[in-house]
């Protein structure tokens, strides 16, 4: 399933008055992707959308980036967090002759040991 992942730019910097900030942004997203149908989530200082039509992606995207206070967004698929679920997607992907990086930022030790099993394509 593909997702968005948004990334806010400098509320860091605001100290005590971060959650407001924070609240008005969220406002911000949610008011500019009316009517479109989706679930919204926040987590680990980002952003996550999912469960929307997948045929509606160029509109959230082209609505999203309008957004004042975000400083990236990312389409992504959400997968189950195992090896072989990785391993299947990635096998999946038609890449050509172009490199590919996988990039890993979670502390359980079956990241570290996928990085250097997946096979190379």
């Amino acid at each position: 399933m593909k997702v968005i992942l948004l990334r806010f730019g400098e509320l860091f910097l605001k100290g005590a008055n971060r959650k407001l900030f924070e609240r008005t942004l969220i406002r911000n997203i949610k008011d500019r992707l009316k009517p479109l149908s989706y679930s919204f989530e926040d987590t680990y200082g980002r952003y996550v959308i999912s469960k929307f039509n997948e045929e509606e992606l160029p509109e959230f995207i082209d609505r999203l980036t309008a957004v004042f206070g975000l400083h990236s967004l990312s389409v992504a698929e959400e997968l189950e967090a195992t090896p072989e679920a990785i391993r299947e997607h990635v096998s999946k992907i038609d890449i050509g002759k172009k490199t590919y990086k996988v990039s890993v930022k979670r502390a359980d030790s079956i990241s570290q040991s996928l990085l250097w099993s997946l096979p190379k394509i």
